[in-house]
């Protein structure tokens, strides 16, 4: 298992600065700065009172009483600090050994987006080959938080927009009616009519979980393995990150960006979704959101305007989802669909057989009726003849 107490670069680089964060820890422990002043301050005024031999009752003795009380305060709320359960900042991020990558708004902006996708380009230039798919999962450090599937397809959307091919898979929200990821793994859907696109004037198709997403979580992997040659991005939108389903699913992605919120997620479930994520192997990566009206960019600038975002539709269970084929620019030979040739990025090759060409798909049909129409035609009847 990966140790949780490394430091790096960006680690020290990013998230708030010093003096924001020592203002956030004095506004958020003020009563207990200001318990500790006031007693501090009426100690010793006690004392000069009833022992003036021992304190005297003077200006100087009086400024040094209240720096005494400011101090002890800010000494008190800096161990209350330390000892929280919950992260407050980017200090507490770095205390659970987690690269902090920024401190954003909970509502995706557009310069918020942009500075998570500066830094997945800085993972796509570390890799050996550049210029394969970067492989992108998106993870909540809490189960009560529900931010991965709004910050995945904010995410999707820009890279989009900025040129990049994406394929979106939707597995941070509950199962929908349609094809989904296990359709394209198990049973051979081309991955252009599967997925369904989301803009008719930019390369980004979405891929939902399908009727059951704990097989999609487990069918992942495969997915995975044999993407397109053409795609630029492969984002995944993933439940809690500590979950056995979630370990799973993310055995062959490049990075996962862990969501912990601010004053909500604990560090003990940051420290287990990180734990669990770098223990098979994968990169991992925080993003802290903030409420609005605490949270700001690393530069300082609000986040105040949002990303505007399709989420993912989740229809009724009664009602089927009609599913759209994945147009132009996707729908040129050999894009989305499944390289069998993708080896040299996995651990292990593909399964034999999954080759998701329409022609051969139809030859396969094809043959298993003709198949299953000569066993029905050579079963004898009552009088030995046999039925056609």
């Amino acid at each position: 298992m990966n140790s949780r107490l490394r430091k790096t670069t960006s680690t020290a680089d990013l998230g708030s600065g010093l003096v924001h964060q020592l203002s956030d820890v004095i506004h958020r422990r003020r009563a207990v700065i200001m318990v500790a002043f006031v007693l501090t301050v009426v100690t010793f005024a006690a004392v000069g009172a009833f022992a003036p031999q021992t304190v005297s009752l003077s200006g100087p003795v009086g400024a040094f009483a209240a720096l005494v009380g400011l101090a002890l305060g800010l000494v008190a709320a800096g161990i209350g600090d330390a000892t929280d359960a919950r992260i407050f900042g980017a200090r507490h991020v770095r205390g659970t050994g987690g690269e902090l990558v920024a401190t954003l708004a909970q509502q995706p902006s557009h310069a918020a987006v942009q500075q998570v996708l500066d830094a997945l380009d800085r993972v796509r230039a570390g890799r050996i080959d550049p210029d394969t798919v970067l492989r992108v999962g998106i993870a909540d450090a809490s189960a009560t938080t529900h931010h991965a599937a709004l910050w995945t397809s904010a995410l999707a959307a820009a890279a989009a927009r900025r040129g990049e091919r994406v394929l979106e898979v939707a597995l941070a929200t509950d199962a929908t009616n349609g094809l989904g990821v296990c359709d394209v793994v198990r049973d051979n859907v081309p991955l252009s009519q599967a997925a369904q696109r989301v803009s008719q004037d930019l390369p980004h198709a979405r891929l939902n979980a399908g009727p059951n997403r704990v097989q999609a979580l487990e069918a992942l992997p495969e997915l995975t393995a044999t993407l397109p040659r053409n795609l630029d991005t492969y984002l995944v939108g993933l439940p809690l990150a500590a979950s056995r389903p979630v370990v799973t699913a993310v055995a062959r992605l490049d990075v996962v960006l862990v969501l912990a919120e601010y004053a909500h997620t604990t560090r003990v479930e940051l420290i287990a979704g990180l734990d669990a994520i770098e223990a098979v192997g994968v990169m991992t990566q925080v993003l802290l959101l903030q409420p609005k009206t605490e949270a700001t960019d690393s530069d300082g600038a609000d986040s105040d305007q949002t990303f505007d975002v399709l989420l993912p539709a989740v229809p009724a269970a009664d009602a089927p989802t009609a599913t759209t084929d994945v147009a132009a620019p996707f729908d040129t030979p050999d894009n989305l669909t499944v390289d069998v040739d993708a080896t040299q990025r996995i651990v292990t090759a593909p399964r034999v057989g999954r080759v998701h060409d329409d022609e051969e798909q139809a030859l396969l049909w094809q043959t298993a009726q003709q198949a299953r129409y000569s066993e029905r035609s050579t079963i004898p009847d009552e009088d030995g003849a046999s039925q056609r």
